[in-house]
């Protein structure tokens, strides 16, 4: 990945033809390291849907050790996990290793900086959450056999058809919402257990935002704010991914104690909100 691809976002994936169409591949090994629960679920859906076979383990530590002992083509690594980051086991696999596998950083935060810091650190290319699986696709290819060529079409399908329940659209991205739903029918999965994943995870978190907000624990916020940031952007929840950006910010550039409170407070009635939302949508 070059200083200019980091800055752009763009690469060129090594499946890709000339005239930017996709190549069927030979099945991959990929891994995929993520402290989420809901964005490591729905990536390994993504994966097995493109034909790939997937290990996935939950933190930079058990990453390393996966690299170091096994035989991959490419690792998807999350930035920001506790203990050993992304970049830390980056640096670790180009140092240790002559022959590694493609490793991609995966993050929210997707600033100047952060790309930057990533080309620094060995990796080969960039995703932002939240991605889509033709995003996804593009970096990794889709093996031969696999079902996304259904996903796609029934995607479309869910697109021009009737939404199901009856949902605020300030609230969600049916869009979103509608791929995952095609995604789960490709794989054979059921939609509402993603659903149910999501809302078990965001559940605990919001819980801890609000222990959070007096007295006021920015650090607590902060890291809540960047796990919501993240999944409720992967599954369409978009008001509260918004919220959560802005108390993610508000973190880092000390905004008043005042401030921070009130955002705390509009991303718990989102929450809340976005559930009820999701229930709707599931049916």
């Amino acid at each position: 990945m070059s200083p200019d691809s980091a800055t752009t976002g763009k690469y060129e994936s090594p499946d890709d033809d000339d005239d930017g169409t996709q190549q069927l591949t030979l099945p991959k090994r990929i891994l995929v390291a993520d402290d989420n629960l809901t964005n490591l679920d729905l990536i390994t859906r993504m994966l097995e849907v493109l034909g790939h076979d997937v290990q996935k383990v939950g933190d930079g530590e058990a990453a390393l050790d996966a690299l170091t002992k096994g035989s991959f083509d490419i690792a998807l690594l999350d930035l920001q996990m506790p203990g050993r980051d992304g970049l830390s086991v980056a640096r670790e696999v180009t140092r240790r290793r002559d022959e590694r596998p493609r490793l991609v950083a995966v993050t929210a935060t997707a600033t100047r900086e952060t790309r930057l810091a990533c080309v620094e650190a060995g990796f080969d290319a960039f995703l932002a959450k939240p991605f889509t699986l033709e995003d996804l696709e593009a970096e990794v290819g889709t093996a031969r056999g696999a079902p996304s060529s259904f996903a796609s079409r029934a995607a479309d399908d869910d697109a021009d058809g009737e939404t199901r329940g009856h949902t605020s659209q300030d609230d969600l991205d049916l869009a979103t919402l509608s791929s995952l739903q095609a995604l789960c029918r490709a794989g054979r999965q059921d939609f509402s257990e993603l659903v149910a994943s999501y809302l078990t995870s965001a559940d605990a978190v919001i819980d801890a935002m609000r222990s959070a907000r007096t007295p006021l624990v920015r650090d607590v916020l902060g890291d809540g704010a960047h796990k919501l940031r993240s999944s409720a952007g992967m599954m369409g929840v978009r008001h509260v991914q918004k919220l959560a950006a802005e108390i993610e910010d508000g973190v880092k550039v000390a905004v008043p104690d005042a401030t921070l409170r009130a955002l705390v407070d509009d991303i718990l009635e989102a929450h809340a909100r976005g559930t009820r939302s999701l229930k709707a949508f599931v049916g």
